[in-house]
């Protein structure tokens, strides 16, 4: 058997400069740390691939194009809520590009052949802002082009509850109905200081913008619905026309956890990251 032993040939060489030390054995008095649990933690995740449909006329120029995204929602710990969210996903793209079929026609009624035509389009994306074991949040916009100087354009977000796969209202994630108020005057706080930054000589935004704002305050008003959350803080935002001139732009104002203490229900702030 000796002999045997000696003529053994392992399977794959070791190259010397691959080999590693033995580790040393813990002296008495000494212990080994236990492995992290870290790898126990199952990974939320999102999945976005991008789509394009496009319409090309006889001579094959490109008339129209529609891009989107298909979202996909991975929860290890609830595949039905993942779904859910999928599903969701899914019908929110739609619902954001509901006047594709009518462009689609406007496009193949206008195109009359010249060479300078711009393809009339639709694009919906969203950006994953916050993804982890209690919330998804999505932020996006949606565009759409139909001749003209500028295309037009509208922001949306949705976000989800993980473990349910629910639609977050705000109601939903504010320690109480009284808060509101609160955020209302933090975001008009921000409003304020981004003024002041792009003009400090005079309001960028349009008459009346209180009113509009406050619109989005009003939980029982769709506009409530016009936030996200990131990794960050809580965000509030208005599309381009809503409370200023095109040429201001979209208008997103974030208020940081930490001064959504008392406002924000504790299981809504992020946890630390472990992994």
């Amino acid at each position: 058997s000796t002999e045997d032993s000696a003529t053994q040939v392992p399977e794959k060489a070791t190259d010397p400069a691959e080999t590693t030390a033995p580790s040393e054995a813990p002296s008495e008095g000494e212990t080994t740390p236990p492995p992290t649990e870290a790898q126990d933690i199952p990974l939320v995740a999102v999945s976005l691939i991008p789509m394009l449909e496009e319409e090309q006329s006889e001579d094959g120029t490109s008339i129209f194009r529609y891009q989107y995204q298909t979202v996909t929602a991975i929860v290890p710990d609830a595949p039905d809520a993942g779904e859910k969210i999928t599903q969701t996903m899914e019908e929110r793209g739609k619902e954001a590009a509901g006047s594709v079929e009518e462009m689609l026609n406007w496009a193949k009624q206008d195109y009359s052949g010249n060479s300078s035509w711009v393809p009339y389009s639709c694009q919906v994306t969203f950006v994953p802002a916050r993804v982890d074991t209690t919330t998804i949040s999505f932020s996006g916009a949606a565009w759409s082009f139909s001749g003209g100087v500028h295309p037009n354009g509208t922001l949306i977000s949705c976000s989800f509850d993980t473990a349910s796969g629910d639609i977050l209202t705000l109601s939903d994630v504010l320690t109480h109905a009284d808060v509101v108020e609160a955020l209302y005057l933090k975001v008009m706080d921000g409003l304020e200081r981004r003024s002041q930054e792009l003009d400090p000589d005079q309001s960028v935004w349009n008459d009346g913008y209180e009113d509009i704002v406050r619109e989005h305050f009003n939980l029982e008003h769709v506009s409530s619905a016009c936030w996200y959350f990131s990794d960050t803080g809580m965000h509030f935002y208005f599309s381009p026309y809503e409370i200023a001139p095109y040429v201001v732009g979209e208008v997103d104002i974030e208020i940081s956890y930490a001064e959504l203490q008392g406002i924000l229900k504790e299981e809504y702030m992020p946890e630390a990251t472990t992994y």
